[in-house]
């Protein structure tokens, strides 16, 4: 699909009306009337779009408050104010983080907000100095992200999957510095009435849509009144009345009305109205009903907002990103166990990761000595009986039959050294009882004694084989590398389990083992009391486990709280796919071609042959490498330079910011591995970086999921206040005192409290009441009675 189509679907669907704009321009409209032409109708998007494929993507904001922050000098060579004018705004950090924000591409932001329902805003040019404001009351369009202006782009810096509403401490700016409509006559509002609220926009689009068109010279203009006094009566503005009228009828009518004249005849309805606006809304119609008084103000009859947290939206795995000696047989298990295909796809390469490890390592640059060994850490997160758990098994196979040949091996070679041990300790005690013979003899030759009990050359235990490991102790785990130092797999069905066991106190050293190992190119000591002194010389584990949503939530959180020490950002391969769709039958015997194929790519990986490949030789005489062709050379290059940018902009979160980092190492890992895998020799392939790197624009989807699920739990946290609310635990009148020194789940810090709090009264759920003591003022949070039936 055409790029800049698929922004502006995705525009629509967030709920924007989309107009076309000049490529490369950000005022040049290619719609006559773009007021009234704006839509979000998906089939019309694609009509203009396939006339204009490189057209901008212009969006009217009906529904957001979009605050434009400018960072470049004005046009008289002022220096730029726009960070500064935004940092007066009072917009909290976790308020920021609720919204969406969208780079521009002169450096500036557009921050993105949900507009409250019951107040109109007007979009304002110079709110502050280098500030502009963009809202459902004005006329012109902001430029939505896939636009480009002189080829740079407006990119997605964060898009939350429920945007917050805009913070009533700016919404109130907004409405000071507003100046009050000009009043018509039959302008007045119903009691209790809510103008263009949701419910009133909605009613009003079906009462359009049922609406008899208008013909022309036959009472077509009385049919028009009758029309916008119905949607007067519903609750609707006139400007939002047009709006729908030109979306949803106009076009219907014999002789459609120009627009400009249309308008006319609206505005005109509207001021001879004698019904005050919204009079057939519920709310109007029991306006004399006298409500608590929590609920008086400027809230007084709107209902909380739930709380919902949404994932982030992830693309589904592409079978095309596997090797092709790999993709049917990932297919095979995944539609056989009816699992998404991420379950077996990343199992999979972790696997063939395993094998390759060390025997071959991938060198990103054309010059330089930085190399990547092939090991690769992953996980799945799914709820259980997701089936993750089968799926791994039946993946893991190969290297489970490997492991039993190797296990076969070992006792093999373990028993010839035992007997040769024994022979070996048997004439150790001849060469004793020789030695005290001549001793005892009083004319015995110590000498000969001496050279006769001189240690020998003793039998050398045989490394010990592994390839696959599922339970042991970190040093356990240490002696294991030591004899395989071409790298093991560890997997472990609660990956969660393992990792909080080394966020204790007395696991500090096993934490920094583990971190080593994923690196794949350190070496490590341990010195042990009993086990003595076991090195090596290079620590390669591949790592492969599940866990499940509310846990790696809680393990994001707390270990970014607590240790932040790049733990979390190692799990490059964290996938979160979205639940399959409905559960299907597929009693049918295993592809067998399929599994052959599979089987024969991972025993060539295990018995890999460095120098068949054309492999190159390091500096040290012991590690194989292998470098990129030109054209993927410089395919990595561009894509390097490009992440090394988006990293340090300020504006990303650190946490998210250390996890891309990482990508330096995992791109070049995963196109090695693809290399290999297809049974490819010579330097790394374009096809397998291009797969690598689609790979990563979808691990990095995944990522974002989990940090935003985990790192930014604020909706988790005012969930929490909410049940502790519904408990009794809390009651009208409380302060966030009282939330914190309970030390309750998930409101264990102040920044949680705070922020949960803040996001209840911005859903409606509480209000805020001031209370001056003889020190600070309190403030106290008094419960939404429409929120809170029973309290």
């Amino acid at each position: 699909m055409n790029c800049k189509l698929e922004a502006a679907l995705r525009a629509a669907r967030l709920g924007f009306r989309v107009v076309p704009i000049k490529a490369n321009t950000k005022d040049r409209s290619l719609l006559s009337h773009p007021l009234a032409d704006a839509s979000r109708d998906e089939a019309q998007i694609a009509e203009w779009w396939q006339q204009h494929p490189d057209a901008n993507i212009g969006v009217y904001c009906p529904d957001h408050i979009v605050i434009d922050i400018d960072v470049k000098p004005d046009k008289n060579g002022n220096p730029a104010q726009g960070k500064e004018s935004f940092s007066k705004l009072g917009i909290s950090k976790v308020q920021q983080r609720q919204a969406a924000l969208v780079r521009t591409p002169s450096g500036g932001w557009h921050m993105y907000f949900r507009a409250p329902e019951n107040v109109e805003i007007c979009s304002k040019n110079g709110f502050r100095p280098g500030i502009d404001v963009r809202a459902k009351g004005g006329q012109g369009w902001l430029m939505a992200p896939g636009s480009t202006i002189d080829d740079k782009g407006y990119e997605i810096l964060r898009w939350p999957a429920e945007l917050a509403f805009a913070p009533q401490k700016f919404v109130n700016l907004l409405l000071a510095g507003q100046a009050p409509k000009r009043e018509r006559r039959g302008h007045a509002i119903a009691t209790g009435a809510v103008p263009d609220s949701s419910e009133a926009v909605s009613s009003a689009a079906r009462t359009i849509l049922d609406w008899p068109p208008s013909i022309e010279g036959n009472g077509g203009h009385d049919n028009l009144v009758k029309l916008a006094m119905r949607c007067g009566d519903i609750g609707i503005s006139a400007d939002r009345c047009l709006e729908l009228l030109l979306a949803l009828w106009n076009d219907r009518c014999n002789g459609p009305w120009e627009p400009d004249a249309l308008s006319t005849q609206v505005h005109s309805a509207y001021g001879s109205r004698t019904s005050p606006l919204g009079c057939d809304q519920p709310a109007a119609q029991f306006s004399g009903v006298e409500l608590p008084e929590p609920l008086v103000g400027q809230n007084s009859a709107l209902a909380p907002i739930p709380i919902a947290r949404p994932l982030l939206p992830v693309p589904q795995f592409d079978p095309a990103w596997l090797p092709m000696r790999l993709r049917a047989w990932c297919e095979d298990i995944a539609s056989r166990l009816s699992v998404p295909l991420d379950f077996v796809a990343i199992p999979a390469l972790v696997q063939a990761g395993a094998l390759i490890g060390r025997a071959v390592s991938i060198r990103p640059e054309r010059n330089t000595p930085w190399a990547e060994p092939a090991n690769l850490w992953g996980c799945i997160v799914a709820p259980p009986g997701a089936l993750k758990s089968p799926a791994i098994a039946e993946v893991l196979a190969p290297i489970k039959r490997l492991e039993s040949v190797a296990q076969d091996d070992n006792k093999k070679s373990l028993a010839d050294w035992e007997a040769k041990t024994a022979i070996a300790k048997i004439q150790d005690d001849v060469r004793a009882s020789t030695a005290k013979r001549m001793l005892k003899d009083a004319k015995g030759d110590e000498d000969s004694a001496l050279a006769l009990m001189a240690p020998g050359d003793k039998p050398t235990k045989p490394p010990q084989k592994r390839l696959i490991v599922n339970d042991a102790t970190v040093e356990k785990l240490g002696e294991i590398c030591a004899d395989n130092p071409n790298g093991v797999i560890y997997y472990r069905d609660e990956i969660m389990s393992f990792f909080s066991d080394l966020e204790k106190p007395d696991q500090a050293s096993a934490r920094g083992f583990i971190l080593t190992a994923w690196s794949g190119k350190d070496a490590y000591t341990f010195d042990r009391i009993g086990r003595g002194t076991v090195h090596i010389p290079s620590v390669v584990i591949s790592l492969l486990g599940t866990t499940q949503p509310d846990r790696i939530k809680r393990f994001i959180a707390d270990s970014l709280r607590s240790m932040n020490d790049g733990m979390v950002q190692r799990l490059q391969m964290l996938v979160w796919p979205d639940p399959p769709g409905p559960w299907r039958s597929q009693d049918r015997v295993p592809d067998r071609l399929a599994q052959e194929d599979a089987l024969s790519c991972y025993n060539s990986l295990a018995s890999v042959d460095a120098l068949a490949l054309g492999c190159e030789l390091g500096e040290s005489g012991s590690q194989f490498f292998l470098r990129f062709a030109n054209d993927a050379s410089q395919r990595f290059d561009v894509w390097r330079s490009e992440l090394e940018r988006s990293i340090r902009d300020p504006e990303m979160l650190p946490e998210l910011a250390a996890h891309l980092a990482k990508f330096r190492g995992l791109i070049p890992r995963l196109a090695l591995v693809h290399h290999l895998a297809s049974g490819s020799g010579g330097p790394v392939s374009f096809g397998a970086i291009d797969s690598a790197l689609a790979l990563g624009r979808y691990f990095e989807c995944h990522a974002r999921r989990a940090y935003e699920a985990g790192a930014n739990s604020t909706a988790d946290a005012a969930n929490a206040v909410l049940r502790r609310i519904r408990k009794g635990d809390l009651r009208d009148g409380f302060t966030a005192r009282d939330v914190k020194r309970h030390d309750w789940q998930g409101l264990t810090t102040s920044e949680s409290v705070d922020g949960a709090l803040q996001l209840l009264v911005d859903h409606r759920w509480l209000t805020e009441q001031r209370r001056d003591t003889q020190g600070r003022p309190s403030v106290v949070y008094r419960l939404n009675p429409l929120g809170f039936a029973d309290k």
